[in-house]
């Protein structure tokens, strides 16, 4: 077999293969840490069904304080599963994949239209996280990369159905190994591709409360001598955004990475934040995270905020004696 058909059926077939055996691998990795790591009396058939549900439609908490990206980022994915998949064009990966099941056709200017906006909407968040400080200081090189390699397929695509824009005209002869080759490399991303909290240090007070609104316990926090670490399950992640709408510093975010070893971490929680405990100047007992305390010191200085719950309550009964 040459290059070419290589590339336009076996390669084809290996990419869609892979990325099915992974998305019921994920399916199944997520069940199991679920049963295994969250409350027994969590576990009911309802509950069961709403987290099933919460996993095929995540961010719906992050729209409730970024109601304008969720939208933006819902029609984006919209686009990436919709456009490969229903288009008449594409009926070759289904009979590479020798199945009897044929999605439902798409219009062509559906088609068209979806393919544009996901265009544009890849530029905007390529633009966004360059030019956005705060986004760009907090984003890895794959960070770029993958928006480049989520959006390559469609302009590739848009140009071999339209023949426009004449400003890629050079790639005449190349771009239809362009458009398959990356649409590969975008289904292979995809399928080891996982969405995880994220903590900011430089915001995060270490308060806790994302753990607390966590509706599967993927976050854990746990108090060692002076020291509160964070951990995380991505497996126990359905994306739902709660961790980010309890944040009340915005210190939290959810995050594409691609990681191979990561991927076959089921049951394993990784450290994504500490922050330092304060000690009570009286037990030495620690009693609330360093940058909550130096943030209420900001506005109440006073020494009777250095003292632990318990010595607080010793002094207000010795004061009620006096």
């Amino acid at each position: 077999m040459d290059f070419q058909g290589f590339i336009e059926f076996t390669a084809v077939k290996i990419s869609c293969y892979i990325f099915l055996g992974a998305i019921i691998l994920r399916f199944l990795f997520f069940l199991f840490c679920i049963f295994v790591n969250a409350e027994k009396n969590f576990w009911t058939p309802l509950y069961l069904i709403k987290t099933i549900i919460r996993s095929f439609f995540p961010l719906h908490k992050i729209s409730i304080k970024r109601p304008f990206y969720t939208s933006i980022r819902y029609i984006f994915h919209i686009c990436l599963i919709l456009v490969p998949i229903c288009y008449t064009g594409h009926l070759m990966i289904w009979e590479a994949l020798e199945t009897d099941f044929y999605p439902p056709e798409l219009p062509d200017i559906w088609i068209d239209r979806l393919a544009v906006i996901a265009i544009f909407i890849g530029i905007w968040f390529l633009i966004r996280r360059i030019s956005i400080p705060q986004i760009r200081k907090s984003s890895s090189a794959f960070d770029y990369i993958f928006i480049i390699i989520a959006t390559l397929p469609f302009i590739s695509g848009y140009y071999l159905v339209s023949g426009t824009p004449d400003i890629i005209f050079f790639l005449d002869n190349d771009i239809w190994n362009i458009h398959i080759i990356s649409g590969e490399v975008f289904i292979l991303c995809a399928a080891f591709l996982l969405c995880s909290t994220r903590i900011n240090p430089d915001k995060c007070i270490g308060c806790a409360s994302c753990e607390l609104a966590c509706p599967t316990e993927t976050l854990e926090t746990i108090d060692k001598d002076d020291i509160r670490t964070f951990k995380y399950s991505h497996y126990q992640c359905i994306c739902c955004g709660s961790c980010i709408n309890a944040c009340p510093e915005d210190a939290v975010e959810l995050r594409h990475n691609m990681n191979l070893l990561n991927f076959f971490k089921v049951n394993i929680k990784n450290i994504i934040r500490t922050a330092k405990l304060k000690r009570c100047i009286r037990c030495s007992k620690t009693f609330t995270p360093e940058p909550v305390f130096d943030k209420v010191v900001i506005e109440l200085n006073h020494d009777y905020l250095k003292l632990c719950p318990e010595c607080r309550k010793h002094d207000h009964a010795e004061n009620f004696l006096k």
